[in-house]
């Protein structure tokens, strides 16, 4: 659940949840589990299943790979800017405006009339970056050349990942599942590349997917965000409600989440 698990990783990162941040137990290091010891991702999944009704009426789609589900998820726990105004596209897309105009759903697919370079993908993450503010959080997604660790397959992999920095030779993203060796960074803020592996992501297999045989912080260079297409179809930008701290939705995060 890629998806979840990017969700969860911007949700918990979050200023506004620092101080719940102190009982959640952290793995690998991202790995975010509850007091009782259930991955908060699965946690966000319960969640999901109960607003399918919901999430159906509003956007025609429940399914939790649907950016609508993400933002609505991180809306009903009240750690995000509710926003001004929506709207509703086909297919279950949709866009939502925060009350500085700022919009949440973003993507570079269309730059240069549909013909992006690398220099458009520099420019579209530079200009993000203006226009974010202190906390908000990212998400993106992306289409990866992957090979399984359990059965040595590979294949052309649509995956979610959560972008911890934007930088000025690329970004800084966190992957639990497994990621790219040579750009792994074997402990964060250190950017030696490994000498091997030029252009695969290796998936962790089912089994060792909890270990420590890869790290969670990969630095990709432009050129490979571009070339694994990270944001081209969507980016999600989360901002933090820095306004409330114990309404009714934020009693229900720490109930789902934490037990409180």
């Amino acid at each position: 659940m890629c998806n979840l698990t990017a969700l969860t990783i911007a949700l918990v990162s979050m200023p506004n949840n620092k101080d719940l941040r102190k009982v959640v137990s952290i793995n690998d290091p991202v790995w975010f589990f509850n007091e009782g010891e259930r991955q908060i991702e699965d946690e966000l999944e319960e969640r999901r299943r109960e607003m399918s009704s919901y999430l159906k009426i509003k956007y025609g789609v429940d399914g939790r790979t649907w950016y609508s589900t993400l933002f609505e998820l991180a809306l009903a726990s009240g750690s995000i800017e509710p926003p001004v105004d929506y709207k509703v596209y086909t297919n279950g897309c949709a866009q939502w405006w925060y009350k500085d105009g700022m919009e949440a759903l973003h993507n570079w697919g269309g730059k240069n009339k549909g013909k992006p370079t690398v220099d458009d993908v520099k420019k579209f993450y530079f200009d993000l970056r203006k226009r974010m503010k202190p906390g908000d959080q990212v998400i993106a997604g992306g289409r990866f050349n992957a090979i399984y660790e359990d059965n040595n397959t590979t294949n052309r992999l649509g995956h979610v990942i959560y972008i911890k920095e934007i930088t000025t030779n690329g970004l800084i993203i966190v992957d639990p599942y497994g990621g790219y060796i040579k750009y792994a960074m074997q402990n964060y803020g250190n950017f030696k590349y490994n000498n091997i592996e030029d252009n695969l992501y290796r998936r962790n297999d089912k089994i060792n997917e909890f270990t420590r045989e890869f790290t969670s912080y990969y630095f990709l260079p432009w050129d490979k965000v571009y070339e694994h297409g990270v944001g081209r179809g969507a980016l999600l930008l989360l901002r933090p409600n820095m306004d409330i701290a114990d309404n009714f939705s934020r009693q229900l995060w720490k109930k789902w989440f934490f037990g409180k």
